[in-house]
């Protein structure tokens, strides 16, 4: 065979060796799955070591490039990695709490009006959040009160129990039956009211709503 018909068949002979190697790898990949991956995230860390410019800007390349793909592997990857990633983000947090306050205080600053702007569009569009806000309200000026007051003063379940009786089911402001009876502060917790039997009655949901946090006098 000459020279010429020698160096005419290399290039096969080539491709056929690289065609044989895929195979191997691809053989081996699916047999050795785990193996696999540990493999090229080392391959891939090293190589990021190496050109650690060239990969951020390959980087911000791709996530312009493809948006949409990105921010669905990211939703899909926080929802496959959640207990993880809150961890991580409850320890950093522990860890760097100065900085991480500092980062949201400029952040909030920079961005105020957007901030107040989205919270106000959610508040429209999800109205349990301002009935959940009136909760939290009322939850914590009733933590304050009990810590506040003697222990022996703050309303007991025998106490309410007895409000309850002599109520007769009957709303202490409408005087109207109640199908489900509430504990409404005669003097709301907000403007200094007590959480005792004495300043606790039965009252409709429908007053008790309306009441608020308004001080009503019975004549």
């Amino acid at each position: 065979m000459t020279q010429a018909t020698e160096a005419g068949l290399a290039p096969g002979i080539h491709e056929e060796r690289r065609r044989r190697n895929r195979e191997r790898s691809a053989k081996w990949r699916k047999a050795h799955p785990e193996k696999a991956r540990e493999k090229a995230r080392k391959a891939s860390a090293k190589w990021r070591a190496e050109h650690h410019e060239e990969a951020l800007a390959g980087d911000v390349a791709y996530r312009s490039a493809h948006p949409d793909r990105v921010k669905a592997s990211n939703a899909a990857s926080y929802v496959a990695h959640r207990e993880e990633r809150r961890a991580y983000a409850k320890a950093y947090r522990i860890e760097h709490l100065d900085k991480c306050r500092e980062s949201q205080a400029t952040y909030r600053a920079a961005n105020l009006d957007k901030i107040r702007a989205y919270q106000a569009a959610y508040s429209k569009r999800d109205t349990s959040v301002l009935r959940n806000r009136e909760k939290v309200k009322r939850h914590n000026a009733l933590k304050r009160q009990t810590r506040d007051i003697d222990p022996e003063l703050v309303l007991t379940p025998r106490q309410w129990a007895r409000i309850l009786s002599l109520s007769r089911g009957r709303c202490y402001w409408c005087r109207r039956k109640m199908k489900k009876p509430t504990r409404d502060h005669v003097i709301p917790l907000s403007k200094g009211g007590l959480h005792t039997a004495s300043n606790i009655v039965a009252a409709c949901l429908s007053c008790n709503c309306r009441k608020r946090d308004r001080i009503i006098t019975l004549l």
